[in-house]
């Protein structure tokens, strides 16, 4: 049995994140760890099912990017923010300028999406306030779990041990938990956020979905399937569907201003029959897991809608084979980019995976969404430098100073 040395850290600790302005997911794992895993050569350990819980576990996220609004929405303004950021700096206009409005529209669209607003859901401690990013996040959880072949007692454990013990996860899963009982909250928790993320009011929308619920006989709620209990909720609700990511992208709506998210989108609105995809975008894990449903929908034409990029730890980088090849390069220089642009717009320090020392442009933070980060080579052969020049008129050995002078204005 071959050793794997640890591998570097890529990212802090997470053992995976996806990037939404590109789509782009970053693994805290070696590639070559993994491909021992799939070939059946190592044994089953924490370290590979950790690896195998991230993996799935983003690849909802990208399924979400492209079949909820609420989530589609968040990417377009952040990607529509940071291209103009770019555009009028590249213009000529000075960072001191644009800085102060560009840092109050990135908190606006932060706060659509973290604060917690009131659901109308009434528990002994009072009213429950919830998030869209604890439904985006609890979605993810619970779908890498279903996509298990294990018993139902054992889904419930997985639950808790992925739970991290952060505000951010599994605050409604418990809410269902405890108005519909544990195996129905995680047989139709994922239906529930999926319908929730697509409604203009998500919290409000849970909280009358869970107060339905709590009316109904608990023995007619466990009879249901995932895919009637979907049609029963657009039955119960009413809602309009038409403007919906998966419907527009079924008529081959540009819905993005990205070509490749509307290629995505279409390939996967356009896989199969209507009625199927929705009831998968609802339900990842039957996609993860290669259930009857995704079986039912084309291969071939799905497989667009997977991860653009996948980058290891260990510096490999796979690009999604139905994109051209040279897309490998442009989103590597767009998570640069974009990377640099969150530094000056959001206050919390990023960390940086890079670790060649004596390096100016480091210390600024600017490059931590930058790869592949360099080998232990001089600092000036990076590539980032290039990118860096263009933003900002100063020399690398200054950019550290600029961001904090940057940031000493707000």
């Amino acid at each position: 049995m071959k050793e794997f040395p640890p591998y570097r850290k890529l990212l802090d600790a997470e053992h995976a994140t996806t990037d939404l302005v590109t789509g782009v997911v970053k693994l805290r794992e070696n590639y070559e760890y993994w491909l021992a895993c799939r070939s059946n050569n190592q044994p089953d350990t924490q370290r590979s099912k950790n690896l195998e819980a991230a993996i799935a576990h983003e690849i909802v996220h990208v399924i979400q990017s492209v079949t909820t609004s609420k989530i589609l929405n968040l990417a377009e303004d952040f990607r529509f923010l940071f291209s103009q950021l770019v555009k009028y700096r590249l213009s000529g206009i000075p960072w001191n300028e644009l800085l102060p409005e560009a840092r109050r529209a990135y908190q606006d669209i932060k706060l659509d999406f973290e604060t917690m607003k009131e659901s109308g859901i009434s528990e002994s401690n009072g009213s429950m306030a919830l998030s869209v990013e604890q439904m985006f996040e609890d979605m993810a959880i619970i779908e890498t779990i279903r996509s298990k072949y294990i018993s139902e007692s054992d889904q419930l454990i997985n639950s808790m041990e992925l739970t991290p013990s952060d505000a951010r996860y599994g605050r409604c899963l418990g809410i269902l938990m405890r108005r519909i009982g544990p195996a129905g909250a995680i047989k139709f928790a994922s239906t529930i956020y999926f319908f929730c993320l697509n409604c203009e009011d998500s919290p409000k929308a849970f909280g009358a979905i869970v107060n339905w619920l709590y009316e109904l006989p608990y023995s007619f709620i466990q009879s249901l399937g995932c895919g009637e209990f979907l049609e029963l909720l657009f039955e119960q609700f009413r809602v309009d569907w038409s403007g919906s990511p998966i419907a527009r992208f079924a008529r081959q709506e540009q819905v993005s201003k990205v070509k490749m998210w509307n290629d995505i989108g279409v390939a996967f609105a356009t896989s199969g029959p209507t009625e199927v995809v929705l009831r998968v975008a609802a339900n990842p894990s039957s996609l993860l897991a290669e259930s009857n449903w995704s079986k039912a929908l084309n291969q071939k034409t799905l497989a667009k809608a997977t991860p653009p990029l996948t980058i290891w730890s260990d510096g490999v980088a796979i690009l999604n084979k139905s994109l051209p090849e040279q897309t490998a390069r442009t989103l590597s220089n767009v998570m640069a980019i974009s990377g640099a642009i969150l530094r000056l717009v959001d206050p919390v320090e990023p960390f940086v995976a890079c670790r060649v020392t004596g390096c100016p442009v480091r210390r600024s933070g600017l490059c931590h969404n930058h790869f592949p980060p360099p080998a232990d080579t001089a600092w000036n052969d990076c590539s980032f430098i290039g990118i860096a020049n263009q933003l900002f008129e100063c020399e690398a050995s200054e950019l550290s100073e600029t961001v904090k002078a940057l940031w000493g204005n707000q």
